[in-house]
């Protein structure tokens, strides 16, 4: 759900994140969630359905490798 909250809300992919803001976006999620202060939507169960299936989808693909750097002239 969090991963989901920061993909629609924040524009955020939660994978490309430094350790230390996720876990601050993670307290104020916990927070604003906790509190009742997100969008009536993120309380549906319908929502924790499609969040559940986007995680199951992105653990059966593989994991991407990054590409390797171009080599240039005569570079080795």
């Amino acid at each position: 759900m969090f991963a989901l909250y920061l993909d629609i809300q924040k524009q955020l992919i939660l994978e490309e994140l430094d350790p230390d803001e996720v876990r601050g976006r993670w307290k104020s999620f916990v927070g604003r969630w906790n509190r009742g202060d997100l969008a009536e939507g993120w309380y549906d169960p319908s929502t924790r359905l499609k969040a559940l299936e986007s995680a199951a989808a992105n653990e059966a693909e593989p994991p991407q490798r990054r590409r390797d750097s171009p080599k240039y002239g005569n570079a080795p």
